[in-house]
């Protein structure tokens, strides 16, 4: 796997911009081995705790992403085939709910095969206050918006402008590192649940960023081993924490979370599939002893799943805020519905016509921008051609 640059802006701990050239290997582990594998690594590798806002200082805290793309995924495939170039784009933020988070912090990542440029492929990020957020995306001039960085929110914003919300990923982050040796970093991202998101942000607002609709928890907790790069250029996964991993069942797939989320939501358009895809698949149902099932987002939030997790990981300040420690405190006693990554909806013949049809109307439609004849024959040759080829 390619190394990644991170390219940050000041994070929500307070600590200044840093940035990092690191290899990320990721391996896919059970959820029912996440507590075997920590207990084979906290010896080594302390957890780096997390700040929030509130000054409350925790072991975990609650990630959540909002993926954007446009309703052919077009993001999503580049990203499959490793296009140069390719870039995916992400709102995040911290908590269970957006009502007492002031920053989000707006991300791209960008591919590069670097035999081919010579470039890491790289992650930046700038902040934006929440209330801002609709107005950046609607396209105000962004001298007019408190972001922190001009030049890079303005390439964002171009982009950004012509997709919308499509997939949530929120997931409960731990971080391993030792403060002697920061080149080398372990993330162990568990009880990852996924929503289908509302075609706008304004609607994620309105509901305080809870996930609305379906949501799927993975059967799967996601590890990164982020190494730094050093002059060989060629940074493996240590001997004894790869050893740790396999003893605990993982398995080193590039597991793309976005990925996931488009697989299960969006069948249709998420063409071509990525290589992990049929291993995952069969992994999934070895791991699964029920039925696929698909489990609300109400019922999700009342059970206490999108935010479980054991309070022998969240060591807190004498100054810490309900509102924030509420959710690492929920009861564990009742378990999520894991879902089967094959698991689609089938659609019935009727559906599919009109959803032809609706496709049908849009081709012609953008056949007629690009001056193309009244009935389209030229750009539906495109269309049959780039079909063929995928």
């Amino acid at each position: 796997m390619a190394a990644i640059i991170e390219l940050g802006s000041t994070p929500h701990d307070g600590l200044e911009e840093q940035v990092y050239v690191r290899k990320s290997i990721k391996y896919v582990l059970p959820n029912d081995s996440v507590q075997d594998f920590i207990n084979r690594i906290q010896t080594t590798l302390t957890v780096s705790p997390f700040t929030l806002p509130s000054g409350e200082i925790v072991a975990s805290q609650m990630n959540n992403s909002c993926y954007f793309d446009d309703e052919y995924l077009n993001m999503y495939k580049e990203r499959v085939v490793k296009n140069e170039g390719a870039e995916l784009y992400r709102v995040r933020w911290y908590g269970t709910s957006l009502k007492p988070v002031e920053t989000l912090f707006i991300e791209r990542k960008r591919h590069h095969n670097y035999k081919e440029v010579q470039k890491y492929s790289n992650k930046k990020r700038l902040d934006l206050p929440k209330e801002e957020m609709n107005r950046f995306l609607t396209g105000t001039p962004i001298e007019e918006l408190n972001s922190s960085k001009d030049k890079l929110a303005g390439d964002i914003q171009a982009a950004m402008m012509h997709l919308q919300p499509k997939i949530r990923t929120q997931y409960l982050r731990t971080s391993f590192m030792t403060q002697a040796n920061k080149d080398l970093r372990i993330t162990l991202d568990r009880d990852i649940v996924l929503f289908s998101e509302p075609n706008s942000w304004a609607e994620i607002a309105a509901a305080d960023g809870i996930g609305q609709g379906k949501g799927v928890r993975m059967p799967f907790t996601v590890v990164e081993v982020k190494v730094a790069m050093g002059e060989s250029g060629k940074p493996e996964c240590p001997d004894w924490i790869h050893t740790a991993l396999m003893e605990c069942i993982a398995r080193k797939i590039k597991l793309s979370k976005y990925g996931y989320g488009c697989i299960q939501f969006y069948p249709i358009q998420a063409h071509p599939s990525p290589k992990w895809k049929p291993e995952v698949e069969r992994w999934s149902e070895q791991l699964t002893s029920r039925p696929a099932d698909i489990t609300s987002a109400g019922s999700l939030l009342n059970s206490g799943h999108l935010a479980p997790l054991a309070t022998s990981y969240v060591p807190v300040n004498d100054n810490h805020n309900k509102e924030y420690t509420y959710a690492w405190l929920q009861n564990q006693s009742e378990k999520c519905t894991t879902v089967d990554i094959s698991s689609t909806k089938l659609v019935s013949s009727d559906e599919k016509v009109k959803q032809t049809g609706k496709n049908t109307r849009n081709i012609f439609r953008t056949a007629r921008r690009h001056g193309l004849n009244r009935n389209g024959k030229a750009f539906m040759a495109n269309e049959r051609t780039f079909l063929n080829y995928i």
